[in-house]
């Protein structure tokens, strides 16, 4: 049922749109960013063969994007965005949206709707995104199975969906996003071994068929603050018939003050991918905290991130990220940055300090937005 709720709502909207008479060619809008980061990390382990010294270009801040808008007669909006990353020559994001009194209706490559309006804490840090950007210490040499993310598991991110949001109602909105099975397809980052029950970070093709996202938040202000609250809960069946459907939720919510920003979320994936015979293991939670401040110019902010995940044998495994990131805007477009990242990862079936890594990381940057 909800595969065709979904297609006819896109075909209804498609079929508007070509009814439609344009008022005026669509307008093309370039923008995008250059990234140029410098990466080390060290481990107290000297034994980690991952200790990083690396200069270069980042994949996911150099990226040109096209924004096409036009506007019909009858007041139907429409338009779309392609957004190239050159340095792996590769489409990110590709979609067509169309918009009117019923909404907006999202047709491709894109994320889904409470990758889009659900904020963490996360969300307000500033410089190189401390555990939210490019670069997030401890991730290659992590021992235990607790995720290095901030966000729920089997995020489709750009797989191609349809999306529905709502029209604004005084600062409230919803919204579904449908990704077939063959566009999620390999993008689960969380999966179980059918024997014992153990929770990997490897992806793995095909764990879930077609996945369902909702989501809901609202914005506005309240006594002199900005809030930003939202929700989302995603679920799909496994396609595994002795594994658990992925059943996730997260919840999160940013509040600026007096150029303060704070930002805090949690996250759950409940029993997600885990065999159903691993009573005693799960797929993971997590908590995030942020705070950022700006005083013209220059912005800092402090970040933390807790993730733990049980284990079929009665144990858990545990990560926590802190990170300090400042940022300066030298001109009009053009800001450097640095940050540091302070992990730690715990195996919880490994006894003492085998089954600990500690690591410190350090990323200074330039960036270019246009």
């Amino acid at each position: 049922m909800r595969k065709i709720l979904l297609a006819t709502s896109a075909l209804v909207a498609g079929s508007v749109a070509a009814s439609a008479a344009n008022a005026a060619a669509p307008e093309v809008t370039l923008f995008g960013s250059l990234d140029i980061q410098y990466q080390t990390e060290s481990y107290d382990d000297q034994g980690a063969t991952a200790n990083t010294d690396q200069l270069g270009y980042l994949n996911f801040m150099n990226s040109f994007m096209w924004d096409i808008n036009a506007e019909a007669d009858n007041g139907l909006a429409y338009g779309g965005r392609v957004d190239w990353r050159p340095s792996n020559d590769t489409i990110d994001e590709i979609w067509i949206d169309l918009k009117g009194s019923f909404g907006t209706v999202v047709l491709g490559n894109d994320d889904a709707v409470g990758d889009n309006n659900v904020p963490h804490g996360g969300s307000v840090l500033v410089g190189s995104f401390g555990f939210t950007g490019t670069y997030v210490a401890g991730t290659s040499a992590n021992v235990g199975n607790a995720s290095t993310g901030a966000e729920s598991t089997s995020r489709n991110y750009d797989a191609s969906k349809v999306s529905y949001y709502s029209p604004d109602l005084g600062g409230f909105g919803a919204g579904v996003s449908y990704t077939p099975n063959a566009s999620s397809a390999g993008t689960s980052t969380t999966s179980a071994n059918l024997t014992t029950g153990a929770v990997s970070t490897t992806t793995a093709d095909s764990t879930y068929g077609s996945q369902v996202e909702l989501a809901a938040w609202w914005s506005g202000d309240l006594g002199g603050a900005s809030l930003t609250a939202g929700a989302l809960y995603k679920t799909a069946d496994a396609n595994v018939a002795t594994n658990e459907d992925l059943d996730a939720y997260e919840i999160g919510a940013t509040v600026g003050v007096a150029g303060f920003t704070f930002g805090a979320g949690i996250f759950d994936n409940g029993d997600s991918g885990v065999a159903k015979t691993a009573t005693s293991a799960n797929a993971g939670n997590g908590m995030t905290l942020g705070v950022s401040y700006s005083m013209g110019a220059t912005a800092v902010s402090l970040g933390y991130l807790a993730t733990e995940i049980d284990n079929s044998d009665n144990t858990s495994d545990e990560y926590t990220n802190i990170s300090l990131d400042v940022e300066h805007t030298v001109a009009e477009g053009l800001l450097v940055y640095g940050g540091v990242q302070f992990a730690e990862s715990n195996d919880g079936s490994v006894s003492g300090t085998a089954g600990t890594q500690e690591s410190t990381s350090i990323v200074v940057g330039t960036r270019l937005s246009f």
